[in-house]
């Protein structure tokens, strides 16, 4: 739909509302009586009680419709002040941002933010602790950023402009280069993994490190080539994004996003992940996989369970074991969500006018370092606890 053009000056618009013309000619008339009391010499103070009468009643007219005409402001009067953790509660703290003070701590650490500061497209500075609150809240919940100006002072183009930088420095350095740590993961964990797995569920399968599966991130309907994003089985529009979930709760493996129309065999080729499980075999020299659903073909690196068609009782309780097992990915999709509501909220993102594929990877490396700091579901689950936070970032790859 073309937007809606403003035609002629502001008096002219006004004359096009009833009450506004008839309010722009009663101040017109008022005018024409006061040029001609001055001009002339004889007038009485009754002619002048009653012209600031007429006038102010034509100013009350004007008062109560002026929000038709008036214009919106294009800054809001918020003046810059620097903000801190310690600004907030312990528990209203780890409501807001969803880490506690400790933790939070922690993570400006392996961040980095510590010591890295920000400048906006405005020449506002900001430093790394301000921009990782910002990011934070506003993963956090879904709220506009004239709300956040009350949390954070400041204008609300200053804040968004700085959670674009925050946003694309943490991806750049640490979610893209933790999205796939397999290659970095020392044997003995894996073979932790492997023990772990094999304990919970009773099977003689000593070699599965983790569970596959893809999935999909509802966002608002497109304006254009809304078909590439559209999802029949889902009905609605989206991305998809490919994750393998360790049983201590990290997502050792993400691949996202692409277009919700895809299949998950799709993200599995484009992903790579076959081809990173035969060099993780090649450094370790033991084989190793992971188990998806019957979405995928089987191979050496990705096992399935047994064709219900031609299956034994024991392949029968060996599949219903490993896909009760399974869950625990599901767990891990949950836990990305559960903990940044803004993901969840589909009429605000929006394609185009915010990277929400970016924002979804860098809210899983996120849940990774909460993992490590507070463990999660699936460490209850599979008794397997994660590695420290400084551990898991060095598996980074350079």
């Amino acid at each position: 739909m073309p937007s809606r053009k403003r035609v002629g000056t502001l008096i002219q618009r006004m004359q096009r509302d009833d009450v506004m013309a008839a309010t722009s000619s009663m101040c017109v008339e008022s005018l024409t009586l006061i040029s001609s009391m001055l001009d002339d010499e004889d007038f009485s103070p009754d002619d002048v009680l009653q012209v600031l009468q007429f006038t102010q009643a034509s100013l009350a007219v004007f008062q109560e419709h002026f929000v038709s005409v008036q214009l919106r402001p294009q800054k809001l009067g918020v003046g810059r002040s620097p903000w801190h953790r310690d600004m907030w509660p312990d528990l209203q703290f780890y409501t807001m941002f969803r880490v506690s003070k400790e933790h939070f701590t922690e993570i400006l650490h392996v961040l980095k933010l510590d010591s890295v500061s920000f400048k906006t497209k405005q020449r506002c500075s900001f430093t790394g602790q301000e921009g990782l609150l910002v990011l934070l809240k506003r993963l956090a919940y879904a709220d506009r950023w004239v709300n956040l100006t009350e949390t954070f002072p400041c204008q609300p183009g200053h804040l968004c402009d700085l959670f674009m930088h925050v946003l694309d420095y943490i991806d750049e350095n640490f979610a893209t280069p933790l999205e796939n740590v397999l290659p970095s993961i020392p044997l003995s964990r894996l073979r932790y993994y492997a023990q772990a797995i094999k304990e919970k569920t009773g099977t003689n399968n000593d070699r599965c490190i983790g569970f596959l599966d893809g999935t999909f991130r509802p966002h608002a309907r497109p304006g254009e080539d809304q078909e590439v994003c559209y999802n029949g089985h889902y009905r609605g529009h989206g991305f998809k994004f490919l994750s393998a979930v360790s049983p201590d709760g990290l997502h050792s493996f993400y691949y996202g996003p692409v277009e919700g129309r895809r299949h998950d065999m799709y993200l599995l080729n484009c992903g790579g992940l076959d081809l990173h499980l035969d060099n993780l075999h090649a450094r370790v020299g033991e084989q190793f996989h992971v188990y998806g659903d019957a979405a995928f073909s089987l191979t050496e690196n990705i096992q399935t369970g047994f064709n219900r068609g031609y299956t034994t009782p024991s392949q029968q309780a060996y599949t219903a074991a490993m896909t009760k097992a399974r869950v625990s990915v599901e767990w891990g999709f949950g836990g990305v969500c559960n903990t940044f509501k803004y993901l969840d909220y589909r009429p605000q993102l929006k394609v185009g006018a915010s990277p929400i594929g970016k924002e979804y990877r860098v809210a899983i490396l996120l849940r990774n370092f909460k993992t490590c700091l507070e463990g999660g579901q699936g460490c209850g689950f599979f008794q397997c606890f994660p590695p420290p936070l400084q551990e898991y970032v060095s598996w980074k790859i350079l």
